[in-house]
């Protein structure tokens, strides 16, 4: 069994994948481990189109410098560009592991409804479980970003301080729209991060199991 955990950054992913994985006892992978795989085999002259999201981000010192510089359609465009590069090797792990008879968890950005909706194609709701997780308001974002204590938040670690935060969140409730729209598109499953973020990730890993 694959369960695949898809949405754009910042709605409840990782957290999502890591109580599945408590729960069923599953081993879990996150898409940027699988794209850092991945980028040291790609020609040096192709990273820079190929990873436009680390390009803006490395070509960048602060969240304030991109969030100023770079519209948020501009970085969503990245995103969703980038996050299509890794999706063979994605689709690669997938056929291997059900191949072997193996479970896995995967979650990540990379995991776009297209994508998904193509795995489930190809090997049928029985084998990939599937669920997309988003956030609307822009508040949301911000109170997640604000009470985010650990050590790994980019969103703290790039800002020289909270005023960009509204920027940032703008762009993620523009994603989740985005990324909304083509999930009802491919007659998708999602989830919509409000209020409580414990009942909404126990509902999410509630619908992944019980489909």
């Amino acid at each position: 069994m694959i369960y695949l955990i898809g949405g754009p950054p910042r709605c409840g992913k990782t957290t999502v994948a890591n109580k599945l994985s408590i729960d069923t006892g599953i081993p879990w992978v996150s898409t940027d481990t699988i794209e850092g795989m991945v980028k040291p085999y790609i020609d040096k002259a192709d990273i820079a189109r190929l990873f436009p999201i680390d390009t803006i981000r490395e070509n960048t010192s602060s969240n304030e410098e991109m969030y100023n510089n770079n519209s948020a359609t501009d970085i969503i465009r990245a995103y969703t560009a980038q996050g299509a590069i890794t999706q063979p090797a994605i689709g690669g792990l997938i056929a291997y592991t059900l191949g072997d008879g193996h479970n896995i968890i995967i979650e990540g950005y990379h995991l776009a409804p297209k994508f998904i909706k193509e795995m489930i194609d190809q090997y049928g709701e029985k084998k990939i479980k599937a669920v997309i997780v988003t956030k609307q308001k822009s508040e949301d974002f911000i109170n997640n970003i604000l009470l985010d204590q650990s050590e790994s938040c980019w969103v703290k670690n790039k800002s020289k301080n909270n005023k960009i935060y509204p920027k940032i969140a703008n762009m993620l409730s523009q994603y989740s729209d985005k990324i909304t729209k083509e999930t009802n598109k491919y007659n998708l499953r999602i989830i919509e991060y409000k209020g409580d973020f414990i009942e909404q990730t126990n509902r999410a890993v509630k619908t992944l199991k019980n489909i």
